[in-house]
């Protein structure tokens, strides 16, 4: 799928998201579902959902992943993360900015910690957009590449 296609399909599903989860049965099954769209839509290798924990918005739990056949999952080892392990991130993510790394190298000397983080994931590049919860950063999602595919399908704002 060539960029310009890509950009379109995430659109699409990002416009469906909406009346997926209104009055979902399974919501659980509901962000699966998207996240697969979004992996297939968009190429990445892993994409996830992290969510700030209602009982300590100092922590970080991913909540849902799909990954590509061959991808190793994360998600059971990316639980109760302190917010603070990631500072630059979690201030992109605050403000409302997308992430978008084509390469760990491209990352500010200020983004040592999740370069560190990202590596040990063998993630090669990723894109991740914050997810507002009434009005405040209550989590992100995130698309990860680890076979050389670049996430350059959401523009940087």
């Amino acid at each position: 799928m060539v960029e310009g296609d890509r950009a379109d399909a995430l659109q699409r599903i990002v416009h469906t998201i909406s009346t997926r989860f209104v009055g979902a049965a399974d919501l659980d099954r509901a962000i699966d579902d998207t996240l697969r769209e979004m992996g297939d839509a968009t190429g990445a290798d892993r994409v996830y959902l992290f969510l700030l924990r209602v009982d300590d918005a100092t922590l970080l739990d991913n909540t849902h992943e799909w990954c590509r056949a061959g991808v190793t999952p994360q998600k059971e080892h990316l639980q109760r993360l302190p917010r603070d392990l990631f500072p630059w991130w979690m201030r992109e993510m605050e403000r409302g900015r997308t992430v978008h790394v084509a390469s760990l190298d491209d990352l500010p000397p200020e983004a040592e910690a999740e370069r560190e983080l990202l590596a040990a994931q063998d993630i090669q590049s990723l894109a991740a957009l914050p997810v507002q919860k009434q009005h405040t950063l209550g989590g992100f999602i995130g698309l990860d590449a680890v076979s050389g595919y670049q996430c350059d399908v959401v523009a940087d704002n």
